[in-house]
């Protein structure tokens, strides 16, 4: 846990510039969620809209 901390002071140094004091001053949880964030292509995708991206009724139609 403490080196999970650390790892995230550490990319807020390094990748937004920002000072060891006011990242200790921030939100420890709001600031975890934004630099956990992923893009939407990153994000997980419901698997009901996958098959339907490529022309399935239901995950378990068989293909004819």
């Amino acid at each position: 846990m403490l080196e999970s901390l650390r790892y995230a002071e550490q990319q807020a140094m390094t990748q937004l510039k920002m000072e060891p004091e006011v990242y200790e001053r921030q939100d420890y949880y709001r600031f975890n969620q934004i630099l956990l964030a992923k893009s939407a292509e990153e994000r997980e995708q419901d698997v009901g809209a996958l098959f339907g991206a490529v022309g399935e009724d239901t995950p378990g139609a068989l293909i004819n």
